[in-house]
């Protein structure tokens, strides 16, 4: 089924539900505290690509066509992202994010970590809200989330980090989160154990390749489209899989990347000889192969599930990962 065949009430239900569950995530960030509400509402009330709510969403119309929507499992993956963000700004030390002022940037590094560790805790509450078994699961992604953003940590400036590092780290702090969404949305339709088993891998994968095409953006886009400032990523000494393949390629341009790499301080004209040198060394080239695999496997997944018009815009989704790059 085409975007184009898809049937017009199934994008109606779903910009209804996911309006719904963006009033939650407002309403979670009411606390009636004088100051903390506008630190809390500061990054919730921008607009976000919404991925992780209609994934949830989406994997519970595809389990169970006609079941209410689990607008507070949505609402629920959306706080814990809201909240990670704080930290990784934190983290990253970043003034902007989705074209504004982070909290941080605004409020100091305190009150980022309070509203993050604030709004995680609550969409871990909703999450759990879809049983015991999704509240085991939210657990789990926490810890996940923790693990991937410490193990990118430790390896920062590392010129000898590989592929397969990468590859796990971001299947830890991101697609973590995309699988508990397709976990928690197909356990709140009650949904057999295979279907819910294949909504998480797929959630899990999907998220994978999300993260992927977002650090070929930081290389290979510019600041206007993402949003923040580009080549983020190798100033702050995390480098990701382009960077990788081309450290590990050898020559010339391999040896000058690592005398621009490895040591923070990384300029705007450095930052941008890092950029050509990756793609000229074919470090975008082979990134994309292996985002192709990862969109592949995340379609296989998906073919496990009976044909709906839920699972043909879970598809779609799929494909924009890639039209996107």
């Amino acid at each position: 089924m085409t975007a184009a065949a898809l049937p017009a009430t199934a994008g109606d239900d779903l910009t209804r539900a996911l309006d719904a569950a963006n009033r939650v995530v407002l309403a979670a960030a009411d606390t009636a505290l004088p100051g903390v509400d506008a630190i809390l509402r500061h990054l919730p009330s921008q607009a976000g690509k919404g991925v992780r709510p209609r994934l949830a969403l989406l994997a519970s119309a595809a389990s169970a066509p006609g079941a209410p929507p689990p607008v507070e499992v949505a609402a629920g993956v959306e706080l814990m992202h809201l909240g990670t963000l704080h930290h990784d700004d934190v983290v990253d030390e970043a003034p902007v994010r989705r074209g504004q002022p982070t909290v941080a940037a605004l409020w100091g590094n305190r009150a980022a970590v309070f509203a993050g560790t604030f709004l995680l805790s609550r969409g871990t509450e909703l999450v759990a809200g879809a049983g015991e078994a999704a509240a085991r699961a939210a657990a789990r992604c926490t810890a996940d989330l923790w693990r991937g953003q410490t193990r990118e940590l430790v390896s920062a400036f590392r010129v000898d980090r590989t592929e397969d590092d990468y590859l796990d780290v971001i299947a830890l702090k991101t697609g973590a989160l995309f699988g508990l969404a397709g976990l928690a949305g197909a356990l709140a339709s009650h949904a057999p154990a295979g279907t819910v088993d294949a909504l998480e891998r797929f959630g899990r994968t999907w998220g994978t390749a999300f993260q992927l095409a977002d650090d070929l953006a930081d290389l290979t886009s510019t600041a206007l489209r993402l949003g923040k400032p580009v080549t983020a990523d190798v100033r702050a000494g995390i480098y990701t899989l382009p960077v990788i393949v081309a450290l590990g390629r050898g020559g010339a341009p391999a040896a000058r990347l690592r005398g621009l790499l490895g040591v923070p301080g990384l300029d705007g004209p450095g930052a941008e000889e890092v950029r050509t040198l990756v793609a000229d060394a074919g470090g975008v080239d082979r990134s994309l192969t292996v985002l192709r695999g990862l969109l592949g496997r995340a379609h296989a997944e998906l073919g496990r599930l009976p044909a709906t018009t839920a699972r043909a815009r879970l598809h779609q989704l799929v494909e924009e990962v890639g039209d996107g790059v």
